[in-house]
């Protein structure tokens, strides 16, 4: 297959490229060339999308399956809200044709928002987890998932036993983990608060052997961190460190309110650190140290986090990004996070438009013509005024 479009590419966290009227030449997923048009170029021969941009497909660095339906229950800081909106949410998942019924609606609002690849919470039910990478199995979706895990500090309905969360985290590993190449299992201790040391360096563990991801939260809110030290007489890294669950296949989502000693153990453990900007901006938990994690060259992706985040939709995430720092980013840098960055982080073939890379892409249909790589991400971000569709090729 031959496309002659338009092509937005990230190049790094300051610049995006625009190439105008290039030909993508596709074979068995896989990007093949990428040239510019000539006089000579046949049209008859190749898919018109002349009159469209093509970016790289979206990435979610992190997102809450269970929590879908509750995004935008407004009102609570984090640990309230919890308790209030989302653990609920997650004991409602325990009902299989509920799972299965909500698992379609959510990868169909990924896709509809063009979103190709997604890192994604489940519940603590073995079952309802199952049936979710089922139904990710039908579609072209890459997908990272893993159930969570919690033991301690919950409500009773989703307390675990530590040995059976063990237990049914490594079968569905086992089953799901690399069954195709779009399926990965992530081990997911819920965080510091409710799952204890012994069943997060337990998880890490496994993670390590079996050569998975491992995702959790960290310093999202003050009350959290507080109760974190309280309990612990530790920084919520340094309780990480012990358990031996931080290093460069571990996702930590937030990380606001860090101290110079966390920084100091996230950059040297090399940790992957999940901005979820329209969640922090929701729950009212604080501005992300964005230039301290960039400046440390801490690895940095972008996420939704719903259901505390309002929306699956990336380029509202990047707008929260832009919003929610003090000072002026440019606006190529959430563009670069939710595409290349995390590719990067995930340690996958996408992100980007190359040859070599994986042909996942974002076609975008604007009313005007637009040129500039500037005026089109400004169109993305900060107007909904245009169509997309999701290209897996």
């Amino acid at each position: 297959m031959k496309i002659l479009t338009n092509i937005l590419n990230p190049i790094d966290r300051e610049t995006v490229e625009f190439l105008d009227e290039h030909i993508i030449e596709v074979e068995k997923g896989t990007v093949i060339s990428i040239t510019p048009k000539t006089k000579n170029t046949a049209k008859s021969k190749l898919k018109d999308f002349s009159k469209s941009v093509i970016t790289p497909a979206l990435i979610d660095a992190h997102t809450h399956l269970p929590q879908f339906p509750i995004a935008g229950n407004y009102g609570y800081e984090l640990m309230d809200w919890l308790n209030s909106y989302a653990l609920p949410a997650e004991m409602d998942f325990e009902n299989l044709q509920y799972a299965k019924n909500l698992s379609k609606k959510f990868f169909e609002e990924l896709k509809k928002v063009g979103t190709a690849t997604a890192v994604i919470y489940s519940s603590i039910h073995k079952g309802s987890t199952d049936i979710a990478f089922e139904e990710a199995e039908k579609t072209k979706l890459r997908i990272f998932m893993g159930k969570v895990m919690m033991n301690q500090n919950c409500p009773k309905e989703l307390c675990e036993n530590a040995i059976q969360s063990l237990s049914e985290s490594y079968e569905l590993q086992k089953k799901w983990h690399e069954k195709n190449e779009k399926l990965q299992y992530v081990y997911s201790p819920r965080f510091a608060v409710s799952t204890s040391p012994e069943l997060m360096h337990e998880a890490a563990k496994l993670s390590r052997l079996n050569k998975t991801f491992l995702q959790t939260h960290i310093n999202e809110n003050k009350h959290e961190v507080d109760f974190v030290k309280k309990t612990y007489s530790k920084t919520y890294a340094q309780v990480y460190e012990d358990a031996k669950i931080l290093g460069p296949k571990t996702l930590l989502a937030h990380a606001i309110h860090s101290t110079k000693e966390e920084f100091d153990i996230l950059q040297k453990t090399k940790t992957n650190i999940i901005h979820c900007p329209d969640a922090n901006l929701f729950l009212n938990s604080g501005q992300f140290p964005l230039k301290e994690f960039e400046n440390r060259e801490i690895p940095i992706g972008l996420g939704s986090d719903v259901g505390a985040g309002t929306t699956l939709d990336m380029f509202q995430i990047m707008k929260s990004m832009i919003y929610r720092q003090d000072d002026l980013i440019p606006i190529e840098s959430p563009f670069y996070y939710a595409t290349k960055g995390n590719a990067r982080i995930l340690d996958i073939n996408s992100g980007e438009i190359l040859e070599g890379k994986n042909a996942e892409f974002l076609k975008i249909d604007f009313k005007d013509s637009l040129k500039s790589s500037k005026e089109i991400l400004k169109k993305l971000i900060f107007s909904q005024d245009y169509k997309r569709e999701l290209l897996i090729l």
